[in-house]
């Protein structure tokens, strides 16, 4: 009945006037075509606006059984049919269908770059192993050597560890274990790791805690809460040049939370990346060290933990990655 309800007093009109107007002229066009004697059967599926449900979709479907001596349509069986569901359905389908396209293709792309990431600093590996055989090397030479062989296995290793705890995750394998542990006790174990980092005689690194000690306890997985903050610290590190590095917690008292975080002025994450950063095989950068599953390991972890992950963003200027905990003071 809503559909020819309005102003003007011919229920055609009405009923044009409830159409979605961006549907108006293909609508009209299909009714033209029978108006016109062109054909007798007309099927169309269009947008309307219902008076209580917003924009609603619906079929119709038309037979005109009579004509006048001019042509003009007489007498009709017609057919409305609200088919909001199916198409709700099926635009979700078709969503879906581009997501899991989009996921493969980047699921292809991301093993031949995860095969490269493997290859390369194994290649290295065996390269300056070889050169360690050789009797006449130099102190400071072989010195180098193991150097460049330690962080490549160290890289390598991390990659490992990486894809066995996605698998862990899809497997529902992964437990927490909570236990009390400080805050700033964590805080300071990270904090004299980065320290020694090639990048601090360039970049600023601070630390800023809030509660003293004995205040400060959280009822956590230590182990997987720092998994968690050194992977966006290693983040921080890998994507910031100059400027200052910050990591450090506060509590927000009223919904009992402890919020950890890591602040950078690095190169920041570009707007039509920022839905993406926690999904899994997505790289912003290709050619940067790791899986690329850091953020996705992170957020699983996070969840374990019964708190959430999210961040703040500007091109150029960098990002801060906050880490959402329960805490209640003990």
């Amino acid at each position: 009945k809503f559909l020819f309800q309005g102003t003007n007093s011919n229920n055609a009109q009405n009923f044009i006037s409830n159409i979605y107007p961006s549907d108006v002229k293909k609508t009209t066009d299909s009714f033209d075509s029978i108006s016109s004697g062109i054909r007798d059967t007309l099927t169309a599926e269009f947008r309307v606006k219902h008076p209580e449900r917003g924009i609603i979709w619906i079929s119709v479907s038309v037979l005109i059984t009579k004509r006048d001596e001019s042509g003009n349509p007489k007498q009709l069986i017609g057919l409305l049919e609200d088919i909001t569901e199916r198409i709700t359905i099926q635009q979700e389908l078709i969503r879906a269908k581009e997501k899991a396209e989009e996921s493969d293709r980047m699921k292809s792309a991301y093993l031949g770059n995860m095969s490269h990431k493997i290859r390369t600093p194994l290649n290295t590996i065996v390269g300056f192993s070889n050169l360690l055989t050789e009797e006449d090397i130099e102190t400071e030479d072989k010195n180098n050597y193991i150097n460049i062989i330690r962080h490549d296995t160290e890289q390598v290793l991390h990659l490992i560890d990486d894809m066995i705890n996605i698998a862990k995750i899809d497997a529902e394998q992964l437990s927490v274990d909570k236990k009390t542990c400080s805050a700033n006790e964590l805080i300071e174990s990270l904090s004299e790791y980065y320290k020694t980092n090639e990048k601090t005689n360039k970049i600023k690194f601070e630390v800023k805690t809030m509660l003293a000690k004995g205040k400060d306890v959280l009822l956590t997985d230590q182990s997987k809460l720092k998994e968690i903050m050194n992977s966006l610290l290693n983040n921080a590190f890998k994507f910031t040049n100059e400027g200052k590095i910050e990591l450090g917690y506060f509590i927000n008292p009223v919904d009992q939370k402890m919020i950890l975080y890591v602040k950078d002025t690095g190169i920041g994450i570009p707007d039509e990346h920022k839905d993406k950063i926690f999904n899994r095989f997505f790289q912003v950068n290709l050619n940067t060290e790791g899986t690329g599953l850091g953020l996705t390991i992170s957020q699983s972890l996070v969840k374990l933990l019964d708190g959430k992950i999210y961040f703040d963003s500007r091109l150029s200027e960098g990002s801060t990655f906050y880490v959402e905990l329960p805490f209640n003071e003990f």
